[in-house]
């Protein structure tokens, strides 16, 4: 309370400043500010506490704060997006007042049943609890991001490509620059020989070893991938390129190329093994071949389960209905949907229903809403004895857990332990 007393005593520590004469904790503190700005949100209870265009309550790691500029927006709080005297948001205002991105972040913000004061969480974390592990995470995805190209197409080209899972783990640390080359290592006071295992001469940064070399050369020239931007600086504009020139096939051919020639480096780092050019193109044809392969006999084999093997409704209790819930995301449309079932002892249908809102929402948030509306439609329609059924793993083990959270998935979890029938 000191800190707050001194440095922020009319606001909050994401808004506080250095101050004039800063101790040396509060500097250590400080320095942690961004970081902290980045992982935390406001957790949505009644509303009443959260100014709209002022904190960063949206669910959304670039754009926590609402950017629509209305004037009713203005000095107001949370809850005047919301139907008077009701924890639910008002889509008629909602449209109304927000831009379309801002309405998309609103719908992602589930409101819980019960009143609870504004409060904050940990976004890095379901639980909504701040852990140092999460921390890490979000430090290292910060650092790695400076080193990403900001190019969604490349990414998206990239992800789509149908390759071994370890081949596109590869590319994915080329491309974010965490590929422990020679060159990466010395920057990081290793103490290693930056230079190149092949040449012996240039530095062995990812371009160079994967491309530039004439050891690398040698294993192009024999492909049927075409040479592309000569005048490439890092690895990542190189193959940003190549994804722009290239046909799918091409691009196969390449990222398998890339992953050989690793392989290669690494046997020859580690096991002093060199093999010719020839071999080094056989490894990426044979594992890429290899992969097809098992992936049409899993296709196949996953099938013939399914017609054999279909998941057996079981039988409630005697007296008791048994709903089934399942949740479905509709990302391209922004929406959500939870169909329910019905069933009694023998298996009759009593009722089902169906129901989809604005919302692009993870999936185990979807199906805890769906258990949420199960209870709700439950108590509507007078069954006492219910079992609730969903094939969700997270959610039913994240229930039986007494474990506090303070998240807006802890809210859906809350309702659903504290639903009073």
């Amino acid at each position: 309370m000191s800190f707050k007393a001194r440095y922020f005593s009319t606001g909050s520590f994401l808004t506080a400043s250095l101050g004039s004469n800063p101790s040396y904790i509060w500097r250590s503190v400080y320095e942690a500010k961004e970081l902290v700005r980045a992982g935390v949100r406001r957790l949505v209870g009644d509303g009443s506490n959260i100014g709209i265009l002022s904190e960063p309550w949206l669910p959304d790691e670039l754009h926590p704060y609402i950017e629509s500029s209305h004037p009713s927006l203005l000095r107001n709080t949370v809850n005047a997006l919301m139907k008077d005297g009701m924890v639910e948001w008002d889509e008629e205002v909602i449209k109304d007042v927000l831009s379309d991105s801002d309405q998309k972040l609103v719908w992602k913000v589930p409101l819980s049943n019960h009143s609870r004061r504004d409060s904050w969480y940990w976004m890095q974390d379901d639980s909504g609890l701040f852990t140092v592990k999460s921390m890490y995470s979000l430090l290292q995805a910060a650092k790695t991001s400076s080193n990403v190209p900001n190019n969604s197409r490349f990414w998206c080209q990239l992800w789509h490509l149908k390759l071994p899972p370890k081949v596109v783990n590869f590319l994915w640390r080329v491309s974010t620059n965490s590929l422990p080359t020679r060159f990466q290592l010395s920057t990081k006071n290793i103490p290693i020989d930056p230079r190149c295992p092949f040449c012996l001469v240039a530095p062995e940064t990812a371009l160079h070893v994967l491309v530039r070399c004439s050891f690398a050369q040698s294993y192009w020239s024999q492909s049927h991938v075409p040479s592309i931007a000569p005048g490439a600086m890092v690895f990542t504009s190189w193959f940003d390129g190549g994804l722009k020139a290239w046909n799918v096939a091409k691009s196969l051919e390449a990222a398998m190329i890339l992953w050989s020639i690793w392989k290669h480096r690494n046997e020859l780092v580690w096991n002093s093994n060199q093999q010719d050019s020839n071999e080094v193109l056989s490894v990426a044809k044979l594992n890429y071949v290899d992969w097809i392969d098992a992936r049409n006999k899993l296709v196949v084999a996953a099938e013939s389960c399914v017609v054999g093997g279909v998941d057996k409704w079981t039988a409630p209790d005697f007296l008791f209905v048994k709903v089934n819930v399942d949740g479905a995301l509709f990302s391209s449309h922004g929406r959500y949907g939870v169909g329910l079932v019905a069933r009694t002892v023998v298996g009759i249908v009593m009722a089902a229903r169906t129901l989809c809102k604005e919302g692009d929402l993870q999936p185990h948030i979807v199906e805890a809403i769906g258990i949420k509306e199960a209870l709700s439609w439950s108590k509507a329609n007078g069954w006492t004895s219910v079992i609730v059924e969903s094939d969700c793993l997270k959610v039913i083990s994240d229930l039986q857990k007494p474990k506090y959270m303070v998240s807006p998935y802890g809210h859906i979890l809350y309702d659903c332990r504290n639903f009073d029938f």
